[in-house]
């Protein structure tokens, strides 16, 4: 817990401000996990009170992007880092300042520390106390992201999997299938949140070239090849439709501005052992 150091008219001030934020007209909001969350409110307040004083001294520009403030705090759990990355549009690959790194509790707790105001009675810390109300037995969480071998690895052992799996058509037509309604259905979610939700780091993801609703038509087509020979021919156009949106996605991440790196190491050499998978096998010579 950490003590303001505010005079009887900040503090004042401050609770005025906190009992119109609980408000029934007030109290409801959307919520924005990177610009209007539970932990700017708090700052956006005793910004108001101190005369803007903390946004001042926490215009300096930050160290990371909030891709990378993301990664950092989900590392712990890889499955749900890759799902938040996925959804993330180029926005959040842009520089921020310290003040915007403050949607972090831990981060603003930091910015406090550091703050000094200015008042009638003169200048000195934000911070005038801390003190600890309960202390998690729990291990910190590891300071930096996932490794990018990770993801490389995941891409490469799915990858060689379907290869593996190319000479039996039923297994590799139904796991294809699976793949496609576990891509159709990420792509679809993708979709929909960038084309019909009011939070903007969805809009214009590029990861909808890497997994999109047409991921579904690999479910029938998937099911199709592993019925029979008649089946394979609508697999190979299916998987040259993905791996083309998948080289475009390649390209967007060398001309863009999103970091997609991740999703490519996973995504790029699955597609690719779909197509290849898909193909035909050659005869053997007489």
């Amino acid at each position: 817990l950490q003590e303001l150091a505010l005079t009887p008219a900040q503090k004042a001030e401050l609770a005025r401000l906190l009992a119109d934020t609980v408000k029934p007209e007030n109290r409801r909001y959307l919520y924005d996990h990177y610009a209007d969350n539970c932990t700017t409110r708090v700052r956006d307040v005793i910004d108001v009170v101190t005369a803007g004083q903390l946004r001042a001294q926490t215009a300096l520009p930050g160290t990371r992007t909030l891709r990378q403030l993301t990664r950092e705090k989900t590392a712990v759990s890889p499955g749900m880092a890759f799902l938040i990355d996925l959804i993330l549009n180029a926005s959040t690959d842009q520089p921020l300042t310290l003040w915007q790194e403050a949607f972090l509790p831990e981060e603003f707790e930091e910015q406090l520390a550091r703050v000094t105001v200015t008042d009638e009675t003169g200048t000195h810390p934000l911070v005038s106390g801390t003190s600890t109300y309960w202390k998690s037995t729990r291990p910190s969480p590891p300071p930096r992201p996932l490794p990018t071998w990770v993801f490389a690895a995941v891409g490469g052992v799915v990858g060689a999997f379907l290869l593996s799996l190319r000479k039996k058509r039923v297994a590799f037509g139904l796991v294809v299938a699976c793949l496609g309604v576990v891509g159709g259905a990420v792509g679809s979610a993708l979709f929909a949140m960038a084309m019909f939700t009011d939070h903007h780091v969805t809009w214009g993801n590029q990861n909808l070239l890497l997994v999109s609703p047409l991921t579904l038509l690999l479910v029938p087509a998937g099911v199709a090849h592993a019925i029979g020979k008649r089946g394979a021919g609508a697999l190979r156009v299916v998987s040259v439709v993905v791996v083309v949106a998948a080289l475009a996605a390649v390209f967007a991440r060398v001309v863009g501005a999103q970091d997609t790196s991740w999703e490519l190491l996973v995504l790029v050499p699955v597609w690719l052992a779909v197509a290849v998978g898909a193909r035909p096998a050659q005869r053997a010579p007489r």
